[in-house]
């Protein structure tokens, strides 16, 4: 998450220019299936009925298409096993093994027919895959989007850093990476990404996001989920969290929110007057710049850690699940016109970076921090560029550490993330690690993980162009 406050995409001095775009005009002219008629709703032809899977399906330009399905049942809606479907792909598609040809997939005992090797075309545009239940049933399309851009992402741990990385298919164009499995369209439209189901849209009209990866200790059994607090354009605050598979739309948190709230963290918002709401209650106010984190201590206790800034400096607090809000401390050192980037870290417009009221590096052009407990203690996390290219990561804490990384990142390079660096070409870092290219919006988080041993490990999620 870019220092929990409004999420913009980290992108390369060259913008567009550096993706490799698809074909043609993107968006102008959408590409038409053959059977343009063939409906995308259930079709029944003598007591045998096809559904096309739910979406929506976005898919990248000459990538593959993922989580295509269509489910065969009688009229009874009881499920057909064994059901072969014939399933012809749209004019400028392509199978894996490149042939263009309608091919059979047999459904499942519980009715589900599962497209695998379909290939995307190299035009935007709108299209459909047609499956017919053979050998004279009735048709059913499934609407897909051909896109420029695709998401992937992957999670690094000391124990396994060659973790391959996860290609997620096709996202609308323009499309910003939040978080781990969440995306913001272009639109407005709130994505989230499951990898057995794929994307499922969570709300739309969104102008102003904050999410994070989280490891949730109870209730049991422990669990990572995905938080998020987000402002719709009607003014309506809402929090949502992908547990237990997630839900449409989120929980309303606040109605009649002013134009120029800023969402801060998990249900925070920094009112246009200068008011820090934290839960529904006020607990700071001439506040410039804020942020907030959800995170457990190492005692287990569930906190909202607040970092923000006032005419008078820096000042910390936190809230506990029970609503009781601690003020911590108040850093005159760093003045007024600082920004708040993470728990106890701020940036000054002329580049010095702060821990608490400690100057640790000038010339930093981009930082994010974070808090983060570990299985020995709790730490704070930053990580920085500077103006030469330099890239730094230092803890501070329990398991006090700071690197200094070897690759010059260059004058354009963004920090996205504990450890994620983006540069002005579109080169995506996990510290020294090159994870992709191509890349246009990113974002990293730090994060133990709920298997046995609780894993401490950076959550990369990201877009990028689809190559032809």
């Amino acid at each position: 998450m870019e220092n929990y406050t409004e999420k913009s995409p980290e992108s390369g001095a060259q913008g567009v220019k550096r993706r490799t775009v698809i074909k043609g005009a993107a968006w102008s002219v959408p590409v038409l299936a053959a059977a343009v008629a063939t409906p995308a709703h259930a079709a029944s032809t003598g007591g045998v009925v096809i559904t096309p899977g739910s979406g929506p399906h976005f898919v990248g330009a000459c990538s593959p298409a993922q989580h295509l399905t269509f489910t065969v049942t009688d009229s009874g809606n009881k499920p057909l096993s064994g059901t072969q479907v014939s399933v012809a792909l749209p004019a400028g598609w392509h199978w894996s093994d490149n042939t263009t040809g309608a091919k059979i997939f047999t459904s499942d005992p519980t009715g589900v027919v599962t497209v695998t090797g379909a290939v995307g075309g190299s035009t935007a545009g709108a299209a459909t895959i047609v499956g017919t239940v053979l050998p004279s049933g009735p048709s059913a399309a499934v609407p897909v989007t051909v896109t420029g851009t695709i998401a992937r992402e992957v999670h690094r741990d000391g124990s396994n850093p060659d973790m391959a990385i996860r290609d997620m298919g096709g996202i609308p164009e323009g499309s910003t990476a939040i978080a781990w499995d969440v995306f913001l369209g272009p639109d407005g439209t709130l994505y989230t990404y499951h990898q057995d189901s794929g994307y499922s849209v969570v709300d739309t009209g969104v102008v102003d996001i904050a999410a994070h990866h989280y490891t949730q200790l109870a209730p049991n059994p422990v669990r990572e989920i995905d938080i998020l607090t987000y402002l719709t354009s009607d003014g309506t605050g809402k929090t949502w969290t992908s547990e237990g598979g997630g839900q449409l739309n989120g929980t309303v948190v606040q109605t009649g929110v002013p134009a120029g709230t800023k969402v801060v963290g998990w249900n925070s918002f920094l009112y246009p007057n200068g008011d820090l709401s934290i839960t529904g209650t006020t607990v700071a106010t001439g506040v410039t710049s804020a942020v907030v984190q959800h995170e457990v201590d190492s005692a287990g206790t569930v906190f909202d850690y607040a970092t923000f800034v006032t005419s008078t400096g820096v000042h910390t607090g936190k809230k506990s699940g029970a609503g009781v809000w601690t003020a911590a401390n108040n850093f005159a050192t760093p003045t007024g016109d600082a920004k708040a980037i993470g728990w106890n870290f701020s940036l000054r417009p002329n580049g010095d970076l702060y821990y608490q009221n400690q100057l640790i590096a000038q010339n930093v052009t981009s930082a994010e921090g974070q808090h983060t407990t570990r299985n020995t203690g709790e730490a704070d996390l930053v990580t920085y560029v500077q103006a030469d290219g330099t890239g730094v990561s230092q803890a501070f804490g329990t398991g006090a550490s700071k690197t200094t990384w070897v690759t010059n990142f260059g004058p354009d390079a963004k920090v996205v993330g504990w450890k994620g660096i983006l540069t002005g070409s579109g080169n995506l870092y996990n510290g020294d690690e090159l994870l992709d290219t191509q890349v246009v919006t990113a974002d990293s988080w730090h994060e133990r993980t709920s298997a046995p041993g609780f894993k401490e490990t950076d959550w990369f999620a990201w877009t990028r162009g689809a190559a032809c």
